[in-house]
């Protein structure tokens, strides 16, 4: 029951689905979940890293290597998401670039 309602939840274009992991694939490949899915991901690093008093330079450099990393590694996948990541992140380094260069 619970398997056939997965199915039925899960389908699109009227095809179901052979096993539960390629739904769930299917669905976060979708750039209206994946995208948030995304920047939720990039808040939770930012109050993680927070919560453990990391340096806020530190936290820069993370969060633009996962943008980097992210924006590489999701091109086949969620198109989407690896434009935004990379638009945010090269935004990001050139905004933290310039402002470095005006301080000095």
């Amino acid at each position: 029951m619970l398997y056939n309602t997965l199915m039925i939840t899960f389908a699109h274009a009227g095809e179901a689905h052979e096993s539960t992991a390629e739904a769930t694939k299917h669905l976060f490949t979708q750039p209206y979940l994946a995208l948030p899915v995304f920047i939720l991901v990039v808040i939770g690093l930012y109050y993680l890293l927070k919560a453990f008093r990391v340096a806020d330079s530190t936290i820069l450099l993370s969060e633009l290597c996962l943008f980097f990393v992210v924006g590489i590694g999701a091109y086949s996948l969620v198109p989407a998401v690896s434009i935004f990541a990379l638009s945010v992140g090269i935004g990001s380094a050139l905004f933290v670039a310039l402002s470095t260069l005006a301080n000095h």
